[in-house]
């Protein structure tokens, strides 16, 4: 269930905040309103959905599914206003989706040889994604390291 409720975070946290702060740094507040009553009524009709064909599992993922909704109505706010990062969360929600399928999968591995230590296993799946997320952390440290700065350049006005 916990994974069932990740997934409903990433969307809802991580990838619809960016949508909200871009959107309140261009003065459209009324979106993230908007995005936020999306949710909520989501939930209010999802969680009793999920509840009734799938009990508490169901209730979990119709939470979840509250979150992409908010994240769905975030994405068509930015892309009303120019602006368009799907390409960019495909790939990161791609990533995520990897890292955690490759940390699974070893785990299962390692059960099969007889490798049962939880700490062993916490090892690798560590090590596994590590590896898998170093590039982007590579691009960001050059990008630092050539300008002095990760994402903007500062200026004083």
């Amino acid at each position: 269930m916990l994974q069932i409720l990740v997934g409903g975070l990433w969307f809802g946290v991580a990838m619809e905040s960016s949508n909200q702060v871009a959107l309140i740094a261009l003065g459209h507040t009324r979106w993230a309103a908007i995005s936020g009553a999306t949710k909520a009524v989501g939930m209010a009709a999802l969680i009793p959905l999920g509840w009734r064909f799938g009990g508490f599992p169901g209730a979990m993922f119709g939470l979840a599914a509250s979150d992409v909704l908010r994240y769905l109505v975030s994405m068509i706010g930015v892309l009303r206003f120019g602006l368009d990062g799907r390409a960019q969360d495909f790939a990161m929600t791609t990533l995520v989706a990897a890292s955690a399928f490759a940390g699974w999968f070893a785990v299962q591995l390692l059960i099969q040889a007889g490798w049962t230590n939880v700490v062993f296993h916490s090892f690798v799946i560590a090590t596994i994604v590590t590896a898998m997320w170093a590039p982007q952390h590579l691009k960001l440290w050059r990008r630092y390291r050539d300008t002095g700065h990760l994402f903007f350049e500062e200026t004083d006005h």
